[in-house]
């Protein structure tokens, strides 16, 4: 995992600024534990762990959840990554930069072409209308859409026009849970079960990403207890420079900004696509609040100048 280091990120750093934490992720380097194991290792008491442990949390260094199998049973901290790698901010990175946030539930895009195996269910256990027809992704429950999935289409969204200044963006993220979707019929469960799926802004294609599976063994931090498909997929981040796209600060293809085609009285479109013809046909989960690893849905930030 890549993490940059500046002002914006100082409570990821303040994070590791102690002794307690450092032995608390040196104990998990080697497998997941609870509260109650930790607290016996490092000789302190659950309450003390307690806090530390929400404090990485807090800063998704770890997950917590709950062991499999086991009726009230205790949480498991696991680390969400075992290394990372520290990037030092350019001079655009550094700027005094305007930035602005958005966020969009994964059931509020605006135009969609998906094919079976499909479906879509909300926070509360619904799947709407019946799976494999994709004649339900026209829903008026958009906002409480929890998870979707396709094994081949698109969906499309809409980023609204003041949102994004043309004559001034510097870059634009885009942050989104996502996984492949293994065909239940042809292929089964399997969470090596390759996919790739491709990023679009306004019709400009920007990078591409192989999902490494379908992750269904290990329960989703956020996942309700009632799902039992797909629990949780990868965080992955893009952003849109004048220097080119990256995923997770690691440079996947020289679309920048000023190829967007932006337009400050227009809306703009971000697709998310996971086509046919391509060498891992896949398809893809996406992960909404409420579900996966990440309470979240999909955020865009922008900065400005």
């Amino acid at each position: 995992m890549s993490q940059l280091i500046h002002p914006d990120n100082i409570n990821f750093f303040k994070a590791f600024a102690s002794e307690t934490r450092l032995k608390i992720i040196h104990l998990l380097l080697h497998d997941s534990m609870n509260i109650k194991e930790i607290s016996q290792k490092l000789n302190l008491s659950s309450a003390i762990i307690s806090k530390h442990i929400s404090i990485l949390r807090e800063q998704k260094i770890i997950y917590v959840k709950e062991e499999e199998n086991k009726a009230g049973a205790p949480k498991l901290c696991t680390l969400v990554f075992q290394d990372y790698v520290l990037h030092f901010p350019n001079v655009h990175q550094m700027a005094d930069l305007k930035i602005k946030e958005y966020d969009i539930s994964i059931g509020n895009y605006y135009n969609y072409d998906v094919l079976p195996d499909c479906g879509l269910a909300t926070t509360k256990g619904n799947i709407l209308g019946h799976s494999n027809e994709p004649k339900y992704f026209r829903s008026l429950e958009d906002h409480s859409i929890g998870i979707l999935w396709f094994t081949q289409g698109w969906l499309e969204y809409v980023i609204p026009s003041f949102f994004i200044d043309a004559n001034t963006i510097n870059s634009i993220e885009i942050s989104l849970e996502l996984s492949s979707c293994a065909s239940k019929k042809i292929t089964g469960l399997r969470s090596d079960y390759k996919s790739d799926i491709y990023f679009y802004f306004n019709d400009v294609e920007i990078a591409k990403w192989t999902s490494p599976g379908d992750f269904t063994q290990e329960k989703g931090e956020y996942t309700p207890d009632f799902w039992v498909l797909s629990q949780h997929g990868i965080l992955k981040t893009l952003a849109i420079t004048k220097r080119g796209t990256f995923i997770d600060h690691i440079k996947v293809s020289d679309v920048n900004i000023f190829d967007l085609k932006l337009d400050s009285d227009k809306e703009n479109k971000f697709r998310i696509s996971a086509p046919k013809n391509t060498e891992n046909s896949g398809g893809l989960n996406l992960f909404g609040a409420s579900f996966g690893n990440h309470n979240q849905g999909i955020k865009f930030k922008t900065s400005h100048y």
